[in-house]
């Protein structure tokens, strides 16, 4: 499978992308890197997770942090259509607020959070419950709300316990480069 680039536009009135799954995707992309951080919440559905040299199952209630450049796989890749499975995805540039934004004190462990996400994190049930309702909140919110809303979810995660949080190591350094580059 070709490793492919995923061009990401923000949602309009936005400055992040909301996606909104709620049946299995056909065709489209399937092995695929974006510069964009994603946050993929499956509230319904299991399959195979697929990130960066990271290979495993998944169930319901899945929520895995993403780093830029660190290729994936489609959630919903190798399941027939009208199988149950929903997905929320939340996909941004680190600089979608500012150049210097995650540079404020205020958000130290925000910043932590995302350098962790390189290699991909897992979060456990007692997040993905503290979460998993405002982060299907998004999807009604006003533009204002939805931009409150997600740093409040990405608080959260940073402040996830340890025992909570698991590292895929799913890349290090420079691997979407080569990969890029090999797959050309």
């Amino acid at each position: 499978m070709k490793l492919q680039f995923e061009p990401i536009q923000p949602t309009i009135d936005s400055s992040f992308t909301l996606l909104h799954y709620t049946e299995v995707q056909q065709g489209g992309l399937l092995w695929h890197y974006h510069p964009e951080y994603e946050l993929v919440y499956i509230p319904k559905g299991t399959g195979r997770r697929h990130i960066g040299q990271h290979i495993s199952r998944f169930e319901d209630g899945e929520l895995v942090l993403i780093g830029p450049d660190l290729p994936h796989l489609t959630f919903s890749y190798g399941k027939p259509a009208g199988v149950p499975f929903e997905e929320i995805v939340v996909q941004l540039r680190a600089d979608f607020l500012g150049e210097s934004f995650w540079q404020r004190p205020e958000l130290a462990d925000i910043r932590h959070l995302l350098a962790r996400s390189h290699e991909g994190l897992s979060f456990g049930g007692s997040t993905r419950a503290a979460i998993g309702q405002d982060l299907r909140q998004l999807l009604h919110e006003p533009p204002f709300a939805r931009l409150l809303t997600l740093l409040r979810v990405m608080q959260t995660l940073a402040q996830a316990p340890a025992t909570d949080c698991t590292p895929l190591h799913a890349g290090h350094a420079g691997w979407g480069a080569r990969e890029r580059s090999s797959s050309a």
